[in-house]
């Protein structure tokens, strides 16, 4: 069984018999002897009606593709800022909580700008502080409890360009997803041509500007969302979060628009955020998944009729048309999809664990 698989809540081939199959499992189809009686008086057993000893239940690899999701965390002083519970409290809360509750479906990682105490550093594409990898929600919760805000650059741009390479870097085939979490408008522009007096200054009284790293970065920040959805395939969520993100509403909209996301997801307290980072992780979610025939023993048949699901352990009906919305069907020979009521609750993380098994004929409640 590989760590991948036992992400996804899909289990491997070779997990022993008395796991899922044989022996004590009271499940229907599980192997055990037959009980059928006569009882029509002719002498012999009636007709078989549970096919129990023919059923030999086998667990069988079935792939999904969880999504890597790489977290973008402004850490900018003010992100300090916020009463009574802080924009940096609010969000890394969040965070914590989303990731511990989606942790078997996602893959998550986690970078934060500006690096260090810089003022408009950027993250190392090299160096995120978790890295995307199977349940990994412990590391991030111990990274975010390791941070602070500091520096009063948000060098946006910069800083999406740095997660789309490490995104890009990761040939796993899974979708790549960047999850932009920012309390206000990018600045610390690389243009020389942004200056104080002709620019859109970043301040919060929108008058003062400093230096030319407080003038509003928009242009390259939605440039380089365009260019890491168009050229690498990397969607671009953005949540903002705070009570003066508002002000940068057609921005924040802009990135997310170019991200390929449509518009951006305010979040001025802790349930909007909460929501917000739920939705998100649904959306990156799709609830079909590929079983993979060859990699089983030779002995076993390739037969989709011989195959049953179960969701945390509870048998999940087959409905060919759907029609039991808690059911699955086939889309074809080689991939199983989640009814509309069982996949919801697989993206809202109701259910984390799902297994298949082969030898048994579908159950169809």
């Amino acid at each position: 069984m590989t760590r991948r698989l036992a992400l996804f809540g899909l289990l491997a081939a070779g997990l022993a018999a008395s796991a899922w199959g044989c022996g004590s499992d009271s499940r229907p189809g599980n192997g055990d002897a037959d009980t059928d009686t006569d009882t029509d008086g002719d002498g012999d057993a009636d007709a078989d009606s549970d096919t129990d000893a023919d059923c030999d239940e086998v667990d069988f690899p079935v792939a999904g593709n969880p999504p890597d999701i790489l977290i973008l965390l402004d850490r900018s002083y003010s992100m300090s800022w916020g009463s009574p519970q802080t924009y940096w409290a609010m969000t890394t809360g969040a965070l914590v909580e989303t990731t511990a509750l989606m942790d078997s479906q996602i893959r998550f990682g986690l970078m934060a700008f500006p690096d260090g105490s810089g003022l408009c550093t950027p993250p190392s594409p090299g160096s995120p502080l978790v890295s995307i990898s199977d349940i990994n929600s412990g590391q991030i919760a111990t990274q975010i409890g390791i941070q602070a805000p500091s520096g009063s650059g948000t060098p946006t741009a910069a800083a999406m360009a740095a997660a789309g390479t490490y995104l890009n870097s990761l040939f796993d085939g899974a979708d790549k997803i960047l999850l932009l979490a920012t309390d206000g408008a990018p600045n610390c522009s690389s243009d020389m041509a942004l200056q104080c007096g002709a620019c859109q200054t970043t301040q919060l009284d929108l008058v003062s500007c400093y230096t030319h790293e407080d003038c509003l970065d928009d242009v390259q920040a939605i440039g380089t969302a365009q260019e890491l959805h168009d050229s690498w395939g990397i969607a671009v969520y953005v949540v903002g979060v705070g009570g003066v993100v508002d002000v940068w509403d057609a921005v924040m909209d802009g990135i997310a628009a170019a991200g390929g996301t449509g518009g951006y997801y305010p979040a001025t307290d802790a349930a909007q955020l909460q929501e917000a980072l739920a939705e998100i992780a649904a959306a990156s979610l799709d609830c079909t998944f590929i079983v993979n025939w060859e990699s089983l023993d030779e002995s076993v048949s390739d037969d989709p009729s011989l195959v049953n699901l179960y969701a945390d352990g509870l048998l999940v009906p087959y409905s060919g048309d759907c029609a039991n919305a808690d059911g699955w069907h086939w889309i074809d020979g080689d991939t199983i999809e989640m009814c509309e009521g069982l996949c919801a609750d697989y993206k809202s993380a109701a259910i984390s664990v799902v297994t298949a098994t082969f030898g048994c004929e579908s159950i169809v409640e």
